[in-house]
């Protein structure tokens, strides 16, 4: 029978749901608080991406664009999708959808 072993871990916001890896960041939309969290995969140091949602987002899925430049989060309660800086973790604006986006893919 196989094991499974943790070998690393790092500190996100509250109930961690979505996954996006580009390189060596990964980014987990945090469902609980309204984040997204940038975690380096070098050495598992995180932070916290602030989304101002007012208090409703709902953060459930993200993906990054194919150049590793940007950061799309699904914000399920808020009928949005936010566009982060991937560079800086900067949220730079929200973009109103239809009711109750709970995924993004960007191809």
């Amino acid at each position: 029978a196989s094991t499974e072993t943790v070998v690393s871990s790092a500190t996100v916001g509250d109930h961690p749901i979505g996954l996006a890896l580009f390189g060596s960041s990964l980014y987990v939309a945090n469902r609980n608080d309204n984040t997204a969290s940038a975690v380096n995969t070098s050495d598992m140091t995180s932070t916290s991406i602030g989304m101002s949602l007012n208090g409703s987002g709902f953060p459930f899925r993200d993906a990054v664009s194919p150049d590793g430049a940007k950061l799309y989060v699904a914000n399920g309660r808020s009928n949005s999708v936010s566009v982060i800086d991937a560079q800086t973790n900067e949220k730079l604006r929200d973009i109103a959808v239809g009711e109750l986006p709970w995924g993004v893919v960007i191809r």
